[in-house]
């Protein structure tokens, strides 16, 4: 590269932290090269470069985005390949690697569009026959090929939601596990008035969540108050419902946001035991709570050391 000084590139302000510095060309950082912190310089001795390295890529490799919609949900579906943004060609092309596309985005679900319904693109076509089975962080990790008979007629596209509509989420609180409760309508998070919200509710909401079977109701904005539409009130679940929105509510409402509701789950204790589907007490399939969540064990070695340890632990003999 090549050394500018003078404030070459403009006067600079805050602190001036290194000064008489003596690289030997040799050091990977900077900090890394001979130099004092005390100095005797103003900004207008400022230093600079230029690089001679080539210039940078556009795009980092396996990035996505979405051009040619009318919001940031939607668009073609652009994948950089070597430092260049190309497209996807829309054979076998499907929601469910609609869905890989918005989730990798940020997004929740989404459906798909063929024969360049966004415009299209130009440039390489990167990707064809793209078959996601869903489970996928990134595109490229789909099942694809990159040679294809493709024309840009047949660009992919999507339309992505914020969320998918019966979901829920809790917005707020210090932990997963609690929160405001917010449920997905129609692409969007609107929250629940606390009118005969109580531990049913609550119970229903961490079901759901996977936060154990029971929770504390919260109102009174306890988490904050939300934003957006109130889109259930006088919710009044049994507790046994799967989906919140199964149970009985109202859709119009007579409250603002400083009603909004909450719920505190009663999560499980990190390391905990406990035995599930056996004929009593003694016996079980063996749960471990990590996380605040149940999980299994596998059998892998298992045998009749490990489970005397589990017994001793739950205070059921050897």
């Amino acid at each position: 590269g090549t050394a500018r000084s003078s404030a070459y590139f403009g006067q600079g302000n805050g602190s001036i932290l290194l000064d008489d510095v003596a690289c030997d060309g040799t050091e990977q950082f900077l900090a890394n090269c001979t130099h004092t912190s005390n100095h005797n310089c103003g900004h207008y001795e400022d230093a600079g470069v230029t690089c001679s390295g080539s210039t940078p890529p556009a795009c980092i490799d396996g990035s996505i985005r979405l051009v040619g919609g009318t919001n940031s949900l939607e668009g073609r579906v652009e994948v950089c390949s070597g430092g260049a943004w190309g497209t996807v060609c829309d054979d076998f092309w499907d929601s469910t690697d609609a869905g890989v596309v918005c989730r990798q985005l940020g997004f929740d679900s989404g459906i798909s569009f063929g024969s360049a319904y966004f415009g299209q693109g130009n440039g390489s076509i990167v990707l064809d026959n793209v078959q996601c089975d869903g489970s996928e962080s990134y595109l490229t990790n789909c099942t694809h090929i990159t040679n294809h008979n493709c024309v840009h007629a047949e660009d992919a596209g999507v339309r992505c939601a914020y969320c998918t509509t019966g979901s829920i989420r809790l917005v707020g609180g210090s932990h997963d596990w609690e929160g405001r409760v917010e449920v997905c309508d129609s692409g969007s998070w609107g929250t629940v008035c606390d009118d005969f919200w109580n531990s049913p509710d609550a119970a229903v909401v961490c079901r759901q969540l996977g936060w154990g079977t029971s929770g504390t109701a919260r109102s009174n904005a306890y988490f904050g108050q939300g934003a957006g539409s109130i889109l259930l009130d006088n919710v009044l679940c049994t507790g046994t419902e799967e989906f919140l929105t199964n149970c009985t509510y109202s859709s119009t409402h007579n409250c603002g946001h400083y009603e909004d509701a909450g719920v505190s789950c009663h999560v499980c204790t990190s390391g905990s035991l406990r035995l599930v589907g056996g004929s009593n007490s003694n016996e079980g399939r063996v749960e471990l709570c990590q996380n605040g969540r149940w999980g299994t064990v596998c059998d892998d070695s298992w045998d009749n050391t490990d489970a005397g340890v589990v017994c001793r632990q739950l205070g059921l003999g050897t």
